[in-house]
């Protein structure tokens, strides 16, 4: 998977990443995102699956894989103690 920073795209990584149907947001290890420069583009407030409730910052990525990019609203991503990338996947039925 390729990222790029949404404000420098010339800062760009290849990683591998994990990926997750049921994850509502994209969360990028703290270290790739401060290797990408990646901008600050708001806080929400994030549930997680133990029902507790975080306000975390969210930071705008373009996200490339298998040669097809996901729009930027599915590009904001957490930061986190995690050491493989996470990416939320959602699958539309095309008839």
């Amino acid at each position: 998977m390729k990222l790029t920073s949404l404000f420098e795209p010339k800062k760009s990584l290849e990683v591998e990443a994990v990926i997750d149907t049921g994850a509502t947001m994209v969360v990028l290890p703290e270290d790739i995102v401060e290797k990408l420069g990646l901008r600050k583009m708001r806080e929400v407030k994030v549930r997680y699956a133990n029902n507790k409730v975080e306000t975390k910052s969210i930071y705008g990525v373009n996200i490339e894989l298998k040669g097809r990019s996901a729009n930027p609203r599915s590009g904001l991503c957490i930061p986190a103690y995690r050491y493989t990338p996470l990416v939320a996947l959602q699958i539309k039925q095309v008839n």
